[in-house]
C-alpha cells in the first residue's frame, strides 16, 4: 500500500510536472504569437510611417522645384524687361542724336541763309 501511495504521489507529481510543462509551452506560444503580432504591427506603422514621410519628401521636394521654376521665370522675366529698357534708353539717345545733327544742320542752313542775306542786303545797299 505505501509502495502504491509512493507510486500515485509520483504519477501524480509527474501528472502535475507535465501539466506545468505544457501550460508553459502553450504560454510560451502564445507570448511568441503576441510578440509576432506586436512585430507585424510595428513593422506595418513603421512602413506607413515611411511611406507619409517619403510622401511629404516628395510633396516638398516639388514644392521647391515649383518654387525654383517660379523664381527662374521672375528672374528671366526682369532680364527681358531690363533688356527692354536698354534698348529703348540706346534708342533714345539715337533718337536725341539725330534731332541735335537735324537742330545743327536747320542752324547751318539758317546761318547760311543769314549770311546770304546779309551779303545780299549788303551789295543791294551799295548801288
Amino acid at each position: 500500500e505505501m509502495k502504491a501511495k509512493k507510486d500515485m504521489e509520483r504519477f501524480r507529481s509527474h501528472e502535475l510536472e507535465m501539466m506545468r510543462l505544457e501550460e508553459r509551452g502553450r504560454y510560451r506560444n502564445d507570448l511568441a504569437g503576441l510578440r509576432a503580432e506586436m512585430k507585424a504591427e510595428y513593422d506595418k506603422r513603421a512602413q506607413q510611417r515611411e511611406a507619409r514621410e517619403e510622401k511629404k519628401i516628395g510633396n516638398l521636394t516639388m514644392q521647391a522645384q515649383a518654387l525654383e521654376r517660379a523664381q527662374y521665370a521672375a528672374r528671366q522675366e526682369v532680364v527681358r524687361e531690363l533688356d527692354l529698357v536698354r534698348r529703348r534708353e540706346v534708342e533714345s539717345r539715337r533718337e536725341v542724336e539725330v534731332r541735335k545733327k537735324a537742330v545743327e544742320i536747320s542752324e547751318q542752313r539758317v546761318e547760311s541763309a543769314r549770311a546770304a542775306l546779309e551779303a545780299r542786303e549788303a551789295e543791294l545797299n551799295r548801288h
